[in-house]
């Protein structure tokens, strides 16, 4: 099963998000900070993370999604080019509250203005894993 690690500090977000995905077929692993998703991405067992032991291991996590503003610890873009040097393939998604991320930013990387629904969010997932290039469509 394809799994996607979901990163926001708000617990809110990230079970609108984990609903979506698993309507859509992924198995979802959930982090609130940076140092958590990090700990997931080089973990090799994340039964005690939410999975279980049997379901995943740490590089098959195909997709991660991260709010832009993680508090104080990080922000979601460093989290994601952390995460593309841990695993160059890996789809990444920016979620972000302000009203417009992609320009003020300039990320290379997709971003998903908050509020979005669940339609959105599947859009830009298929859009993103049927790019099998590593340009701005990985993180």
């Amino acid at each position: 099963m394809k799994t996607a690690l979901v990163v926001d500090d708000s617990e809110a977000v990230r079970a609108v998000v984990d609903h979506t995905l698993r309507a859509i077929g992924y198995s979802v692993v959930e982090a609130a900070t940076s140092t958590d998703a990090l700990a997931i991405l080089t973990s090799g067992n994340m039964a005690s993370r939410g999975a279980s032991s049997a379901e995943n291991t740490a590089g098959e996590i195909v997709l991660m999604i991260s709010d832009l503003n993680l508090g104080e610890e990080s922000s979601g873009a460093t989290l994601i080019r952390e995460a593309q040097r841990l695993y160059p393939g890996l789809k990444c998604i920016l979620m972000s509250g302000s009203k417009s991320p992609r320009q003020s930013l300039r990320t290379p990387y997709p971003v998903l203005s908050k509020p979005f629904g669940p339609k959105e969010l599947a859009d830009a997932i298929d859009k993103l894993t049927r790019d099998n290039s590593t340009d701005a469509a990985t993180c």
